[in-house]
Order: structure tokens, then sequence, then C-alpha cells
């Protein structure tokens, strides 16, 4: 059975961090409860295997007694079951944010805000009409079916309730942990207003996106890549004079650079025979 990792929590808020590559990102920040695994489901028993935990307190009073029965007298704010994080978790054992590490992709689900009754237009994201020439077509929807029929057909868009849904947003990156505080910081939205239930679910798949700045070990030394080409000495003579000890001065990446050709022994002959013409000073 692959383990499955399960974190009940808060919605806190938006924020802006800065990932090791120095990109701002807009992030959400989630309070992690402490689940408590209250139950185990067993194949024998149940017909299936599961864990059963509570998180979050709540009142007795605004618990049922059916529930405080599953979850032994004590009251949670959630109940719920997930599969086993772990083949050997028992009863009574507390799961919390360090089951997660910067670099995961996990799966929030949490309830959408609710918007009411809309309209197509926001509900559906349909098209206004023109608001000019006398059109009073502003934000109707429209035709709704054909006339053969004389019905409308079932899953036609149209106005109605929207949002206050169940959403779950699926590969999304965790930026930063903090296990003291039991703070989960998570890239980009997630549904539900602030002080929403969320829950993550993840199967430690890790991704090679960088992550807030906070986890990155800037201390370390970069290594060295052993791809890169080795750098080969210089042979220019510094202000001195001196050579700096390369054997081949006009070697270059094409080849080596051609000499020049010396002057002729015939030619400085014919330069010595021929005379000299001065010009004479008539002052």
């Amino acid at each position: 059975m692959k383990a499955t990792k399960t974190l009940i929590g808060e919605k806190v808020g938006m924020t802006r961090v800065f990932d090791t590559a120095g990109n701002a990102l807009g992030a959400t920040v989630m309070k992690v409860w402490p689940s408590t695994v209250v139950r185990l489901r067993t194949k024998d028993k149940d017909g299936y295997e599961a864990m059963q935990v509570g998180a979050g307190a709540a009142k007795e009073k605004r618990v049922g007694k059916a529930v405080l029965g599953q979850s032994g007298g004590k009251a949670y704010r959630v109940l719920a079951e997930f599969p086993k994080t772990k083949d050997d978790i028992a009863v009574g054992a507390v799961l919390g944010a360090d089951q997660l590490q910067a670099g995961e992709l996990v799966h929030v689900t949490s309830v959408s805000k609710g918007k009411g009754f809309q309209g197509t237009v926001k509900r559906h994201n349909f098209s206004r009409g023109p608001k000019t020439h006398g059109s009073r077509n502003y934000r109707a929807p429209g035709s709704i079916g054909g006339t053969g029929a004389s019905r409308v057909f079932p899953g036609q868009k149209m106005p109605g309730r929207m949002g206050a849904e169940r959403v779950t947003t699926r590969n999304v990156l965790v930026l930063s942990v903090d296990e003291a505080e039991g703070l989960v910081i998570l890239r980009g939205s997630v549904p539900g207003p602030n002080g929403a239930i969320v829950t993550v679910r993840g199967e430690g798949k890790e991704t090679k996106e960088p992550v807030a700045a906070s986890d990155a070990h800037a201390d370390e030394a970069p290594t060295e890549d052993p791809h890169a080409a080795t750098q080969q000495p210089s042979h220019k003579k510094d202000k001195g004079g001196e050579d700096d000890g390369g054997d081949d001065k006009d070697d270059k990446a094409g080849g080596a650079k051609d000499e020049k050709p010396a002057d002729k022994p015939e030619a400085k002959a014919e330069k010595a025979d021929k005379p000299e013409f001065k010009k004479e000073d008539k002052s």
C-alpha cells in the first residue's frame, strides 16, 4: 500500500515570498492542526484499511453523541477518514506538519467561497450584449433551447447558485514548512476564505522548482561544474616585457599565427646600389 501524507488545518491568508532564484511568488499560509488517530479500519472487520483522525478543538455540546462515540468521547472540529500514512501506525498517534518538506507537490482540498445567486456572465463567463443602438440585452442569458424539443435540456448553463463547493487543487508546491509553529506555506491560492478548513494530501512527489529562500542553503559553497571548459593560461607579456612562461606565443584557438616573410638579400643589395638624389638649395 502506498503511504499518503495527510494534514488538516486552517487557511490563515495570503502573502508573498521570494524563492531561491529571486522571484516573488504569491503564497498561502496554512496553520496545521495536530491530527490524532482515533480509530483504525481493518480489512477483516471493515473490509478496507484506513485511519480515522480528529483535528481541531471543539465544544462538546456542539458535537453529537454518535460522533463522540467514534472519537472516544473527545470533541474534534473535524473527524474524517484517510488512507494510512504508515503501515505500523497505531491509535493515539499524532500527525503534524513534520510530514511535509519544501519542494513537494500536494493536493489541497477545501470549500470555495460562496457567491450566492449569480447570473450567467459571472457564473459561466458569458459575454454581455451591446449597450448601444437601443439594445436592452445587457446581461440576459439569451436562448436556452431549441423549438423542436419544447423543453430545456438538462445541464444547460443558466443563472443559479455559485460557489460554496468542495474544490481540490492538484500539484500545489510546498514552499516552506515551519514545524515549530505548525505553518506550511503553499504556492499560489487555496480554495476558500481565510479561516476555512483545508485538507492537504501528498505522496512525497518532488519537483525541481525553486523553493522559498528561507530553506535555501546559501552558506554552502557552489560546486564546480565538471563540464565547464578549463581555462588556458595566458601568454601575454606584462609591462616589464617579460614572458609569463608560455612556450608558444603565437598559438590561438584556430591554429598558429603565420610569420611575415623576411626581406630577400637581393632586394637589400639593389637598395644599397641606387644613388641617393638630394634637392639643391637654390637660395
